[in-house]
């Protein structure tokens, strides 16, 4: 079999990846928000991670758990997971990954709230240097020992500046720091990420 474009495994990608149920020709969508154990032992071994299971929709659910897997085939990822927000992504991403005394390259070029988040954990002790990312050298130039990496948009929302992701990403491989991009403006149709080394997308 040939290999396949993006527009089919974009159409394609949920039953490649699960079995639709009862004979769908696509995942069906979920709309229980309480999932059944078979007995107390069940759910117990659920809550306490000893047992992969939906529990409730707030944390998983069969819908969300294939959007992911849709959307990390697409991405040429290794896992996915999804959120209501772009913003909630980025800050549960950040404040998962960054702690006090680390500091992070961010572009000066972001949309708004990014923006304001980025000022704001700085109140958690995490340094931020803004910087041109059109322009390698200044990225280079703000690197410093705590550096765990870079941030950006590939285009800007809203002011359209394009970072150069093939220098940045060379840059954060040989430094061996993140690379996370907002790929916002340029979903997969347009540019996967990862082909330009991004650690996070």
């Amino acid at each position: 079999m040939t290999k396949m474009g993006f527009t089919t495994r974009q159409v394609h990608a949920d039953r490649m990846l699960n079995t639709p149920e009862h004979g769908g020709v696509h995942t069906s969508t979920s709309n229980s928000v309480l999932f059944e154990f078979k007995d107390a032992q069940g759910i117990i071994d659920a809550f306490q991670g000893k047992q992969a299971a939906h529990v409730y929709s707030r944390s998983s659910s069969p819908s969300v758990a294939a959007l992911q897997a849709m959307l990390n085939e697409l991405e040429g990822g290794v896992g996915a997971l999804c959120y209501a927000t772009g913003m909630a992504a980025i800050s549960s991403s950040l404040f998962a990954l960054l702690k006090a005394g680390d500091h992070l390259i961010v572009s000066q070029y972001l949309f708004g709230n990014t923006r304001s988040f980025f000022e704001t954990i700085k109140d958690f002790g995490v340094q931020v240097t803004y910087t041109d990312v059109t322009d390698i050298e200044l990225v280079m130039d703000a690197y410093q020992p705590n550096t765990r990496g870079v941030y950006t948009e590939t285009v800007a929302n809203p002011v359209t500046q394009v970072a150069d992701l093939h220098a940045i990403g060379q840059f954060c491989e040989e430094k061996n720091i993140l690379f996370m991009v907002d790929n916002t403006m340029t979903p997969p149709p347009l540019l996967r990420a990862k082909d330009y080394k991004a650690s996070l997308i």
